[in-house]
């Protein structure tokens, strides 16, 4: 480690949160607001979209994807209503220590290729915020 001068200083912004476990903790929501997020997203396991304009952005719904025993990624992805969000969770690519929530680089590849091809509108959490009151 050099001088002091030679010291860079990071600083991460975090706009979107994961509900821990999965559920909305509704007493959490303003405490979310006053730290600067702009969403917050739960795992839910009913698999329905988010109404842009009218669902709240501190209580989206968003669908686990992982090759065992999550979500069907592709029945999902089918399934979305043209006028709804569906927000996808990818916990890790691959997430060996964890394998309740890996996701194999091959398969999440395989998800890639079938959002590129279906001409799908792929947004990013950072970007979701304005669509969401």
């Amino acid at each position: 480690v050099g001088p002091l001068s030679d010291t860079v200083t990071l600083t991460v912004i975090f706009l979107s949160f994961a509900y821990p476990g999965g559920p909305v903790a509704e007493n959490a929501i303003p405490l979310l607001k006053e730290m600067g997020f702009t969403t917050a997203r739960a795992c839910n396991r009913i698999i329905s979209g988010n109404i842009p304009g009218t669902d709240n952005a501190f209580r989206l719904k968003a669908v686990a994807v992982q090759e065992d025993g999550g979500a069907d990624f592709f029945r999902t992805v089918t399934d979305t209503q043209e006028d709804s969000d569906t927000i996808l969770v990818f916990h890790g690519v691959p997430d060996i220590p964890h394998p309740w929530v890996n996701t194999s680089q091959e398969y999440f590849e395989r998800c890639m290729e079938f959002l590129a091809k279906g001409d799908f509108n792929v947004l990013a959490m950072k970007d979701i915020a304005a669509r969401y009151k």
